[in-house]
């Protein structure tokens, strides 16, 4: 039988460095339509990449003000429209 030690340190000495990923097919497609997905998302809005990258990173409190200061902006457009 072999000792505890023994089986600790070959466990403790193992390295993932040599291991590769590997993503089953459907994985690979559903990673590409999230991707095209997110850049339809961007185009539709209209945001350049930059700023619809900067807006996915932010935390509720943040994404919330840029909503309420672009709610404001269509009510004084609607404003000086009609």
């Amino acid at each position: 039988m072999q000792d505890v030690k023994q089986i600790i340190d070959y466990y403790h000495n193992i390295s993932d460095a040599d291991l590769v990923e590997h993503n089953p097919d459907f994985i690979v497609k559903f990673k590409q339509r999230k991707a095209q997905f997110l850049a339809n998302q961007k185009q539709i809005l209209g945001l350049d990449d930059d700023v619809a990258t900067w807006l996915s990173h932010q935390d509720p409190d943040t994404k919330s003000a840029v909503n309420t200061l672009l709610k404001n902006l269509m009510q004084t457009q609607k404003a000086v429209v009609y």
